[in-house]
């Protein structure tokens, strides 16, 4: 399936279209279209991808798109029928349309990097937009104004500010994908979003190697590796292990927490106020919890969410709110100790909004709690829980029979070229 059945309407609909002729590959113009506007795919296809192409409008008309047997439609990655209905795509990634009239190249070779292109132009567009209305606020003095004060200072860290900046964007980027998911589709699985968290995040390579460049110039290196067991046994453990491994003069130092995830459940097709995370704070919850604390008081909850979170608990429309810090970013995901799940009795703690203010923010938690050193342990045990038992055996930490999680993230940090000298905030 496509999407959402029933997916978010909006007219910023997105058709991108590709012409491929002898070999070479014509791009048209980044074309914005609204879905309610049209009545069936081919009839959207007809004027966007005409208007992708179009010269001067105004002197040569529009020519409306008709060559069907050439096209081939993708989105995310998947052919899409000309017979689909609109009801069924989505509308937060673009429909990317191929037209190869000579068959010269396959369709789907020019499919990815054309979404590619422009999921990277929207990224840079959308850090645009958001700098520009935070020096706007700047300019105008509106910072100290505002009631709920974020503190711009970064607290002490053992690393450069300016790496704890770049860790603090790579962890937003985390956050980002899964407000994304959930926005565009309130129906999606807890396990689903843990993978896309992984695999779309944390092992993707290019997010990788822009983290790398950025540490690089601090003389620090890092490596991320990401897995998934294959073990029937997944089931008995955690959803999601952590590992840190700090490598440098002097120290060597490995850490490890263990994740359960749970993502807010709307009601009636929408999320409120009283929107809770599934089991949470049931018997099953409390279960998991007490499982995870068996092995390490290292314990936690991933609470996923939407975009808008603030919003949904005020029960109000959300208007901009310039962030001073990363620290502060509720979207996505937020952090519950395990410890306070399994204390927790009766029904009174069970929607968002009254489990939202016993939470950290998933990027503070991960690089000035967890990365700082503040959290994780060290015992044997625990680090084995943390990984797959592929992973175990090359870390060379043997297999305790701990079961392992379904998914293993495991972060290599080698500060042995480290400056010494760097300004601790």
């Amino acid at each position: 399936m496509l999407a959402s059945p029933t997916p978010k309407r909006s007219s910023n609909a997105v058709v991108l279209a590709a012409r491929i002729q002898s070999r070479t590959v014509q791009r048209g113009r980044v074309v914005p279209f609204s879905f309610t506007n049209c009545s069936s795919l081919k009839q959207l296809l007809g004027i966007s991808i005409g208007l992708a192409f179009a010269g001067d409008i105004l002197q040569e008309g529009l020519a409306e798109f008709t060559s069907w047997d050439a096209l081939t439609v993708f989105q995310e990655g998947r052919e899409v029928p000309l017979s689909t209905s609109l009801q069924s795509l989505r509308t937060d990634s673009p429909l990317v349309c191929v037209i190869s009239e000579d068959q010269s190249l396959p369709a789907n070779l020019i499919c990815g990097p054309i979404e590619e292109s422009w999921e990277e132009q929207r990224q840079l567009k959308e850090v645009d937009e958001f700098a520009s209305k935070i020096a706007e606020r700047l300019r105008l003095g509106l910072s100290s104004t505002i009631t709920s004060a974020v503190p711009t200072s970064q607290e002490r860290h053992w690393i450069p500010a300016n790496s704890v900046l770049a860790l603090k964007r790579f962890f937003f980027s985390a956050v980002s994908e899964i407000s994304a998911r959930l926005k565009a589709n309130s129906a999606y699985p807890e396990v689903g979003l843990t993978s896309e968290l992984v695999y779309s995040v944390f092992a993707e390579n290019r997010r990788q190697d822009f983290l790398k460049d950025l540490l690089r110039p601090n003389g620090i290196r890092l490596e991320i590796a990401c897995e998934e067991s294959g073990s029937a046994e997944r089931v008995f453990g955690s959803d999601l292990g952590f590992c840190i491994s700090i490598i440098g003069q002097g120290l060597t130092l490995r850490r490890a927490i263990l994740c359960q995830a749970k993502r807010l459940h709307p009601e009636r097709g929408s999320f409120s106020a009283s929107s809770r995370y599934g089991d949470l704070m049931e018997s099953d919850g409390r279960s998991q919890a007490q499982k995870m604390l068996s092995i390490t008081p290292c314990s936690y909850f991933l609470l996923y969410n939407p975009s808008d979170l603030r919003s949904i608990v005020a029960r109000s429309p959300r208007s901009f709110e310039a962030l001073d810090s990363l620290d502060y970013a509720d979207d996505g995901i937020l952090v519950l100790p395990a410890a306070f799940v399994a204390g927790a009795s009766g029904r009174s703690l069970q929607t968002v909004t009254h489990l939202l203010p016993f939470t950290s923010s998933f990027v503070k938690f991960m690089v000035d709690d967890y990365v700082q050193g503040k959290l994780g342990d060290a015992g044997r045990r625990a680090v084995s829980a943390s990984m797959t038992r592929d992973m175990r055996r090359a870390a060379e930490i043997g297999d305790l029979e701990t079961p392992a999680p379904r998914f293993s993230v495991g972060f290599t940090i080698d500060i042995s070229e480290m400056h010494a000298d760097h300004t601790i905030q």
